[in-house]
């Protein structure tokens, strides 16, 4: 069952879906329809789920899902990861690139290879923005989802930090 992604509680758990490149208005509307179709039929064991999806700064899709009136199943989150992957073919976008690393950068999304990050961190300081798309619930997404890249993994790419 679909549910508007800002009714969701803040305990709802989250998946982050990175896109490999801006996505179009066109395209967004594509997607939201889309996953709102699946989400609308999603089931786990037989189960009704209550999911909502958001799209975030032309680069994220965010599903939430209320857990607290029926959990996902291991077969339920693979026919979302089939669903997305066959949405991404089709739009020839990238869903699952974890090569890419996601800054907030001038108030826009700037996408950085891994292994240009060193580079990338010359130019700017350890508080430049990144999004920790491994957050796992709504209320950590509208907290945490955004932080400083020096509070993360990511100082390990940066010239010497103090924090």
């Amino acid at each position: 069952m679909i549910v508007p992604f800002d009714a969701l509680p803040e305990t709802a758990r989250v998946w982050i879906y990175q896109s490999d490149r801006s996505l179009q208005p066109g395209e967004s509307d594509i997607i939201k329809s889309r996953i709102s179709g699946f989400l609308e039929k999603w089931t786990a064991h037989g189960n009704t789920l209550h999911a909502g999806v958001d799209i975030v700064h032309a680069h994220f899709i965010i599903i939430g899902l209320d857990e607290s009136l029926s959990g996902a199943s291991g077969c339920s989150i693979d026919s979302l990861f089939r669903d997305l992957s066959a949405l991404g073919k089709e739009l020839n976008v990238d869903f699952f690139n974890r090569e890419l690393i996601a800054f907030f950068v001038n108030n826009k999304v700037k996408l950085i290879r891994r292994g240009d990050l060193k580079t990338f961190f010359t130019e700017v300081n350890a508080e430049v923005l990144t999004f920790n798309n491994l957050v796992s619930t709504k209320g950590a997404l509208e907290q945490t989802w955004l932080q400083a890249a020096k509070f993360g993994w990511l100082k390990r790419y940066m010239p010497t930090v103090t924090v």
